[in-house]
Parts: C-alpha cells; sequence; structure tokens
C-alpha cells in the first residue's frame, strides 16, 4: 500500500550526525536512521547496525572532486572502518551529498543497497550500475537544517512550517504511489535550544495524528520494503 513517507532526526547534542527516517503505509514506527562518518565515529554505532548509513571518512572534501582511485579507496577504507565496529551499512550518503561518474557502481561493488545523494524525486527509484540494481532513497536538500537555516537564513519557525505542508502535499498525492519526505537535521543546527521547541511541536503534532498512511521507520527498512515489493519507480 502506497503512502507518504517521513523523516524525523537525532536529539540534542552529540556529533554531526544527518538523521532520517520516512513513512510509507503500512503504518509502523521505528527509529531514525543515522548517517555517520567512519573517522571518529563513536563505538556505540556497533549497537544500530541496521540503522547506520555511512557517511564518508570526512565532509571536508566533496566525494566527487576526488580521483578515482581515491573515491574506490575511501569507500573501501568507510565500509571496513563501520565492520570493525560491528557495522557494515548498507546504506550511503556521499560527503557533501557528492558523487562522481562511477560513484553508483563503486557502491554497488561495494556490497550497498542504496543511495542517499540523489533528489530527484519523491519517491524511490532504481539506478543501473555495473554490478547490479542500486536504490536511489530521497534525501531532502530543502527540508534540510543546513542549507534552509546557514544558507538561507531561515528560523526553526519556517522549518517546521516546511515539514508540516510538505506532508499535507505528499499525502494528497500518495494514493498513486510512494513517497518519500525526508527531514534532514544536524544536532549543532536544530539541537540548538531556540530551535528545538518548533521542531519537536510539527513532529509531535504529527506524530499524535496518527494517520495511517504515515510509517515513521528508517531509510534501511524503506530500501528493503521497495525491494521486497517492487515499489520502485
Amino acid at each position: 500500500m502506497p503512502g507518504a513517507i517521513m523523516a524525523t532526526g537525532s536529539g540534542r547534542g552529540g556529533c554531526s550526525t544527518c538523521s532520517i527516517g520516512w513513512a510509507c503505509a503500512p503504518p509502523r514506527c521505528s527509529t531514525p536512521t543515522s548517517s555517520i562518518a567512519a573517522r571518529g565515529s563513536p563505538r556505540r554505532a556497533a549497537t544500530a547496525a541496521t540503522k547506520i548509513a555511512a557517511h564518508g571518512g570526512t565532509n571536508a572534501t566533496a566525494q566527487g572532486s576526488l580521483a578515482h582511485p581515491s573515491e574506490t579507496q575511501m569507500i573501501a577504507d568507510v565500509t571496513e572502518r563501520l565492520a570493525t565496529l560491528g557495522v557494515r551499512p548498507t546504506g550511503w550518503l556521499g560527503p557533501w551529498v557528492s558523487e562522481s561518474d562511477t560513484t553508483p557502481d563503486l557502491l554497488a561493488e561495494n556490497g550497498y543497497r542504496y543511495v542517499l545523494d540523489w533528489a530527484h524525486d519523491d519517491q524511490p527509484t532504481r539506478l543501473a550500475t555495473s554490478h547490479g540494481g542500486l536504490l536511489s532513497i530521497p534525501y531532502s536538500q530543502e527540508i534540510n537544517d543546513l542549507p534552509a537555516i546557514i544558507a538561507r537564513k531561515q528560523e526553526a519557525t519556517t522549518f517546521a512550517a516546511m515539514i508540516r505542508d510538505g506532508v499535507e502535499q505528499l499525502l494528497s498525492e500518495c494514493d498513486r504511489r510512494p513517497l518519500v519526505l525526508g527531514i534532514a537535521l544536524h544536532p549543532y543546527i536544530m539541537g540548538q535550544a531556540h530551535r528545538v521547541p518548533a521542531l519537536a511541536r510539527v513532529l509531535t503534532e504529527l506524530r499524535a495524528a496518527n494517520d495511517p498512511r504515515i510509517w515513521w521507520t528508517t531509510a534501511g527498512d524503506i530500501a528493503a520494503h521497495v525491494e521486497a515489493n517492487g515499489l520502485a519507480a
């Protein structure tokens, strides 16, 4: 059954991570997904292996700017670093949300099932690679606190309204296809005390509505659900 997909993020404090969730009926709840960089990642990540998406070794360099040998080595190193923590990720979000022409091929070659770099659609889509299929799970470049608040100088009340309006619109369309609404949060931005209340209000409001068309879950579970039910566009 198609539905609207929603995202929620991590709480205040902690390291800089992007937390993603979403919704797609049936109505089930799950904890958010965290995207983490391998270098300096906390060992507690091992307790949430199924909730982790890799996010490169450093966010100081855009992945798409790397030469092919460097990108190949970086993906392999990050994957193995996380594996030593008991986490072998199946999802990837590139540093700077950036890719080279061969990134999808390299990810599929390293065993990744889905990627979060693409913002071309509100529904999961399948990418063809030289090593088989790879799912694109939508990751928002609009409902994302970094560009919204840091680049566009918006504030928490506007960000909360964007979430509310996005949910309303996608729910009006979700009877035709499964849709995704990712909410990208960084604790050092949205976790600031003066921003927390607006975010908490809108998320509490949406959860309290208990809309059966919304599934609060993780990017990894979405990828598994899409694959199992042939829902990718």
